[in-house]
This record gives structure tokens, sequence and C-alpha cells, in this order.
């Protein structure tokens, strides 16, 4: 892939190895199996200039600092099962934090718009965040509705937020 698409500039690997509550499995078999696979192709795209982009959504934060370790740039859904907070302070501005919020299509707007205030008052001090939130996979009306309540508030909170 590097060898082809020399105008990318990101390059995003992913997995999903942990539900809300915690990791699929442990972290030794993490280390034993995952991490030195993930380790040689990160290399390769840090080797080649490129930003390293790592999803991994769920209670995942017990292999995060290993993946900061090998190169991972950009942690995508860092969802609030984590402790995003303590990983920022430990990993200052050094890996940015898309953050995925908890948004329930049929709450109310002013729920909704809570919700973004709330992450973006938690997680944007100190910079190395970004808003990825979107209400995903739910029924289409409401996924709809949701979503653009949640557009609008981020654009105007969020742009407000570092002015």
């Amino acid at each position: 892939m590097l060898k082809y698409y020399k105008d990318v500039d990101v390059i995003g690997f992913g997995d999903d190895n942990a539900t809300d509550l915690n990791p699929f499995f442990s972290y030794e078999h993490f280390k034993e199996f995952f991490l030195p696979r993930y380790e040689r192709v990160f290399k390769m795209a840090k080797e080649d200039g490129r930003i390293v982009s790592y999803h991994n959504c769920g209670r995942c934060e017990d292999f995060m600092d290993d993946f900061v370790a090998i190169g991972t740039d950009v942690w995508n859904c860092a969802t609030p099962e984590n402790d995003i907070n303590a990983f920022k302070a430990r990993h200052g501005n050094k890996v940015i934090c898309e953050v995925v919020p908890r948004v329930y299509p049929d709450a109310s707007e002013e729920d909704i718009r809570k919700v973004v205030r709330d992450t973006v008052d938690r997680y944007a001090p100190g910079g190395a965040f970004i808003w990825i939130g979107s209400v995903g996979a739910m029924a289409p009306q409401l996924r709809e509705r949701a979503d653009n309540i949640l557009f609008d508030e981020i654009a105007k909170y969020g742009k407000g937020y570092y002015s």
C-alpha cells in the first residue's frame, strides 16, 4: 500500500479488541501475539513518513500505551469507557484522541446538545482532541435528526471553544 499510494498522509489500522467493559483477551496475550505484528506495520508506515491512525473502541485502554510506544499518532474512537483524561495526561499532545461520546437517537434536543458540550469541556482542554461523534447505525429517521443536532452543536460550541 505504501508503494502505490504516495499521496496518502494518514494510514489507518484498526481492530476492536474490547467490549464496553473489558478487553477480549489478556494483556499478556496481546503482548505476545498482537503487538509484534502491529509494531512491524506501524514501523513501515512511520519510516515512510505517514501518520498512523489506530481504531480501537471499547474499554481498550490496557493496550493504548503500547500503541503509542510503537507510533500511534491518532486514537480513533476513543470511547468514554476509557479514562481518556488520564491517557491525555500521560501522553500530552503526542496522540490525538478522536472521541466518540454516547448519544442516543431518541434523546431530547437539549440532552444531545448537552452531550456535545460536556464532551468538548471534558476532553478538549490541552488540545489533541477531535470530535468524531455520530449516532451511528440506528434507525435512519432517528439518526438523521440526532446527527443534525450533534453537528449543529459541535459547529457552534466546538468552534467557539478554541477562540
